[in-house]
This record gives C-alpha cells, structure tokens and sequence, in this order.
C-alpha cells in the first residue's frame, strides 16, 4: 500500500529509510479474484468499536484496531477487545480480517467462535502487538457450528452416530488439508521473507514485517509534499471488509481538520511514509503532488463516500503541447 519505514515491536515507530512499493494494485487485484467479491467499503472510525457476535448471539466483546500491512494495503488482523470495563482489564485478539464477516446493513461483526473459547484463551500482551494473526483463529472461518441432534429413535440414533463418525473423519481430513495449507502459507510467507530482504528490509521474521503498523496510528499524521510543504491531514483510512484490505486514504485539505475543508479519496500506492527532517518521531506521509492541484480540484461528497480510491491524485501532470 504505502512505502514504508521499519517500525517497533510495539509497532509505533519508524526509521529513516524507506522501502520501495510496488504491490498494492497487484494484491488487491489478486484478493478481489481470490474471494470473487466486489468492495464493500466501510469508514474505520465506523468499525473502530462495533460490536462482535457469534451466530448465537453471544457478545464477544469489540472492534479495537486494525493492524495493516502498509506495503501492500493488506488488513493483518482485527484486534478484538474482550471482557473488563470500559477498556480496563479487557483481553486483546489478534483475529484474521477473513475469520470475521460484515454484510451490508449488520449492526455487528459475526464472529463464529463459541464464546466459552474466548474465556479460556489468553489474549496478546498489549505491551507487545504481535505482526501476524493468530493462528489459533484460522480455522473459525464463518463456516458455522452445526445444531445438537434432538432426541431420535434407536435405528434413528444408529445413522446418526454413523453420519457423526463420517463427519469426524472428515473433518480429521479437513484439519489435514488446513494443517497442509499452513505449511504453504509458511513456504509463502519465507519467499515473501526473501523479496523483502531484496527491497531493503532486513531482520524481520516476516515479509513485509517493516510495514506492519496500528491502523490507528496513522489517523492524524500530517501528509506533506517531498519538499516539506504541508498538504492535510489523514482523516480516515476506510477497509473493504469484503477483500480484507484499505480501500484508500482519506486526506482531510484546507481549513481545520474536520471542520471545513475538502476530502480526497488518495490511493495508498500514492503515499510514501517518511521522515523529512530524519529525525526519531518525526515522520509524515509524503504525497508527490503540488498544493495547486488541490485548490482546484473539488474533492468528494462527504455524505457519499466512494468505493475506490481517486487514481489521478499523485498522477505526474500530462505534458502541455
């Protein structure tokens, strides 16, 4: 998505090289193919604190953050808040974007995950954010927990128990076929170790470990031009739920931040995180755009937000004849 910075375990900070981007059209067009649908793009000050349920019913506690892969626009995980008051004493999920589902319309995140599970299970340290989901999580993937058999006859009960035997050995071969997939995603995770490497990015476990970063933490940061010129701010940083990545960045232009002012819906691949005056805790987004091009473009409708991304912005200007 973003060229990047390495950042902190806690991922919080950045240094002062940034690595090169040159994927997030790639993936997000593969994603849309992988899982067959079209955008469905939420504001994430509108995630940020939704409820999470499972098929029950049962309050499984709430959105906290995001963490996101800044190179390719990939949502890591959603951190799930559990338990405690009012944020005190709750635990912390690093849950797969893929394990959550989010229709047009819900009130909710549905979580399928018995809620007995998520009082037994540990959460992270929130003193240490983890770079990657919880394994633990990839096999509750909205596939649903079949109901309990009511009382039956004894020929009844027989061809039950033998249809449950065949869906335990099935799904014995389905924990195979996952267990199977991990190791790819492993072998798949090593070779994307490898490209990192090649891009500058070194002494991380995981490709692509330099961009992970709070989606919280980027809301705010100011979005200057490469000579240092203040452009805005980003103002929101909406994900499609449905291909489980950012859709864009919104850059809030002109007068204070969200009050007056012009929206402008920028692609990801558009922005580049750097620190200009290479200093520990000074970074910005960098747009390669002029200040010019903004006063005079109108930006979009904040009642309607789009589904995808303005590709001209950061686009050099067409030469004149």
């Amino acid at each position: 998505m973003w060229k990047t910075l390495v950042l902190s375990v806690a991922l919080v900070g950045l240094c002062a090289v940034p690595a090169v981007f040159a994927e997030e059209k790639k993936a997000a067009r593969e994603s849309s193919k992988d899982t067959g649908a079209e955008p469905l793009v939420y504001k994430s000050s509108d995630l940020v604190g939704l409820g999470v349920r499972n098929r029950k019913g049962d309050d499984l506690g709430a959105i906290h953050d995001f963490v996101v892969n800044t190179k390719d626009g990939r949502v890591v995980y959603a951190v799930v808040s559990y338990g405690g008051t009012i944020g005190f004493g709750s635990k912390l999920f690093a849950v797969p974007h893929q394990a959550l589902s989010l229709k047009a319309g819900d009130k909710n995140y549905t979580w399928d995950v018995d809620k007995e599970m998520i009082d037994r299970t540990d959460g992270f340290d929130a003193n240490r954010w983890p770079t990657e989901a919880d394994v633990r999580w990839n096999r509750f993937n909205k596939t649903g927990t079949p109901a309990s058999p009511d009382a039956k006859k004894p020929e009844a009960r027989k061809d039950e128990a033998r249809k449950d035997e065949a869906r335990k050995d099935e799904a014995r071969k389905d924990e195979a076929r996952k267990d199977e997939a991990r190791k790819e995603e492993v072998r798949k995770e090593e070779v994307r170790k490898e490209d990192a490497k090649k891009d500058g990015e070194k002494g991380h476990r995981a490709a692509g470990a330099n961009a992970i970063r709070r989606l919280s933490s980027m809301v705010g940061m100011t979005v200057k031009t490469p000579k240092g010129e203040t452009l805005g701010r980003i103002y929101d940083l909406p994900i499609d739920v449905n291909n489980h990545r950012i859709a864009y960045a919104v850059m809030h232009y002109g007068s204070t931040l969200g009050v007056g002012g012009k929206l402008f819906a920028v692609p990801g691949s558009a922005l580049e995180i750097q620190s200009l005056q290479l200093k520990p805790g000074s970074v910005d987004f960098v747009l390669n755009a002029d200040k010019s091009w903004f006063e005079t473009h109108p930006g979009f409708d904040s009642t309607r937000w789009p589904q995808r991304a303005d590709d001209t912005i950061g686009k050099p200007a067409a030469p004149t004849k």
